[in-house]
């Protein structure tokens, strides 16, 4: 991560949404609200485990972009989803938004593989799996991937995006019995007169909130005039139990800057994201 070290030669905390181990593990000058793309993928291997009926290991298989944030999960989600008796087959690449990914799903569908994970983000789910309805594939496999994947946009396929499954670290934000989505949506309505929502508006809510709320503490020890990074830093690293919106409580400690380690598995049916599972903590991945 090229952040990281200006942070830390800085002495000044960076709260950021692209992370991954080796920028969360030793805890440094980086922060987060939420666990690791390997992380997350490791909740979502463990609910196919738990679900799993057959006498032989599911096949597992990666595909995006081959670039650092499409390979995010790969290496230590690969590692982790071995070990408890996944069988991961070589992940296929495509472009950010692929024109044609038949050449891939095939080779995906001649491996045998059970389990289809998109790595990155809508823009990239949308064309494979209009691709793999085309080829009949949805019945052959099931498709899932990042939060960002199970997006508002992506509902709108209709019959290709059912039972799509993804590990999401916040609420869907059409979900309106969350009160920190109620929030986001009385906002919109309210300044921009439309709702214009991708589906992981919660994280943002949750992000800004928790640097806010560091900058006041921060202030509050040591006034305006002499706060800076080193303040900030003791600020967040105090901070327990912090969901001021019901969105999800944040916690620091000298273990752990993700903030939190909840993940729950989402799932499309009937044209809605539904929750398949309770919140469930996903293990620390560390290299």
């Amino acid at each position: 991560m090229v952040i990281e070290p200006l942070a830390e030669r800085d002495k000044t905390p960076f709260l950021t949404f692209a992370i991954s181990e080796k920028a969360m593990y030793p805890p440094g000058w980086v922060y987060s609200i939420y666990s690791t793309d390997a992380e997350r993928f490791a909740v979502w291997c463990d609910w196919i485990m738990a679900n799993w009926k057959e006498d032989r290991p599911p096949r597992v298989v990666m595909i995006g972009p081959d670039v650092a944030y499409g390979r995010s999960a790969e290496a230590q989600g690969t590692k982790y989803a071995e070990d408890i008796g996944v069988e991961m087959l070589p992940m296929e690449i495509v472009p950010f938004v692929p024109l044609d990914t038949t050449t891939q799903l095939l080779r995906i569908n001649e491996r045998g593989a059970d389990f289809v994970y998109i790595t990155s983000v809508w823009t990239t789910a949308i064309p494979i799996l209009k691709d793999a309805e085309r080829l009949g594939l949805l019945g052959e496999m099931q498709f899932g991937g990042y939060e960002n994947t199970q997006s508002i946009a992506i509902l709108a396929l209709g019959s290709s995006v059912e039972e799509y499954t993804a590990p999401r670290v916040s609420y869907f934000s059409l979900d309106e019995t969350n009160p920190g989505v109620k929030l986001i949506r009385d906002l919109q309505m309210k300044y921009r007169g439309r709702l214009d929502m991708a589906g992981d508006e919660c994280n943002q809510l949750r992000m800004s909130s928790v640097a806010c709320e560091a900058l006041r503490r921060a202030v509050e020890e040591v006034g305006f005039e002499n706060v800076d990074g080193i303040a900030v830093k003791r600020a967040l690293d105090n901070i327990k139990d912090f969901d001021p919106y019901g969105i999800g409580p944040v916690t620091y400690t000298q273990e752990d800057h993700r903030g939190s380690s909840r993940v729950m598995v989402a799932q499309v049916q009937n044209g809605q994201v539904v929750y398949l599972t309770d919140w469930r903590d996903a293990p620390m991945l560390v290299p």
